[in-house]
């Protein structure tokens, strides 16, 4: 299955956007993009946001914070489409995860969207992402939703519902099958290999501790939620071992699957929640999303550095491989990669690593 990213609207890739259309019964429901584009031009708070699906666009959104309002906290998500060609996959929902990950990265409080009355697929896909309509009608007659967070929370507000117990009950139970998961690594001083359970739990710890080198600071808080969550996948997915590039050419179809059966089992608005932290972990697209997978590499270069590079040894791993694959720490912490970079040397000096 494709991987949805959203990535920035340039030169390159303006005119395709434009040209993207929607069926002859949509035409009405969404203003052309062509318009959205030249909007863009003369609003400076705007964002367009291209949707790919791997490397195929698809879609088209934008969104802009609420300059006209008193409430500084609230965006509205007023533009989002996927063309014709490439509905009816599942692309719409996981777009608008990213957007709405995106909006809360920029500080986002409530995210208001508008579509028309009779766009029953659009009120069906915001609804499921936790959207509630407001009652009210903007100036041409659309409908208007809002997502909100309470201050300081990160789960779209809503009200305990039947049912929602017994949801979480039942991810909660699931979860025990990351426990059987394991990983390539040993825990220092142990012949098993590590679960991705405990992996989990301690990268997030390691996060914590040292969140003070994440350049630009971050909020950790949202850092360790994607890091406890972005490994439940491999509950259907499994681990991948970060240097088999054949294992890894389809691991992100299988993950987006495991992510879509597995925060499936949460209540909408949660499920649509942890799918956006899970997808800001994926993309790297915001500060947090950085630095939470450079401390998920960091984590197994300590570990091989402390067992005189175990792992590398078992499988023949070159230095320049361990360098190629890690060199993203760089870009959320580069202290940590520069301190990384020199006991790697050593490391090969040392013959740990071919």
């Amino acid at each position: 299955m494709a991987v949805i990213n959203l990535r920035d609207v340039n030169r390159d890739n303006w005119r395709a956007c434009a040209a993207l259309t929607l069926a002859p019964a949509q035409q009405d429901w969404v203003a052309p993009n062509m318009a959205s584009l030249a909007e863009a031009g003369f609003e400076p708070h705007y964002r367009p946001r291209a949707i790919y699906a791997d490397d195929v666009l698809v879609g088209f959104l934008m969104y802009c914070p609420d300059i006209e309002s008193d409430d500084a906290k609230r965006f509205w998500l007023f533009r989002f489409m996927v063309d014709a060609r490439y509905q009816q996959r599942g692309y719409g929902r996981q777009a608008l995860a990213l957007a709405i990950a995106e909006m809360r990265a920029l500080g986002a409080a409530t995210i208001r969207i508008p579509f028309k009355p009779d766009n029953l697929a659009a009120a069906s896909l915001y609804a499921a992402a936790g959207f509630v309509p407001t009652g009210e009608r903007d100036e041409a007659g659309d409908v208007l939703a809002d997502l909100s967070w309470p201050e300081s929370e990160g789960v779209p507000h809503q009200e305990p519902a039947a049912g929602n117990l017994q949801n979480h009950l039942q991810f909660l139970l699931e979860l025990e099958k990351l426990k059987a998961i394991l990983r390539k690594t040993r825990p220092i001083g142990l012949e098993r290999y590590e679960n991705s359970a405990e992996h989990s739990w301690h990268v997030s710890l390691m996060a914590i501790l040292l969140a003070e080198h994440a350049e630009p600071q971050v909020d950790i808080a949202r850092v360790v939620k994607m890091l406890l969550l972005h490994d439940i996948v491999e509950i259907d997915a499994d681990d991948t071992f970060l240097y088999d590039e054949v294992a890894a050419q389809a691991k992100a179809g299988k993950e987006v699957q495991a992510a879509q059966r597995l925060f499936g089992m949460l209540p909408p608005a949660q499920a649509a929640d942890f799918m956006a932290a899970w997808q800001e972990y994926e993309t790297r697209a915001t500060p947090e999303g950085r630095f939470a997978y450079a401390c998920d590499r960091m984590l197994p270069v300590l570990q091989n550095l402390e067992t005189q590079g175990r792992t590398w040894r078992e499988h023949q791993v070159r230095l320049e491989q361990v360098l190629n694959k890690n060199q993203v720490i760089n870009d959320a912490a580069p202290r940590l990669w520069q301190y990384l970079r020199a006991r790697l040397q050593t490391a090969k000096m040392e013959g740990w690593l071919d």
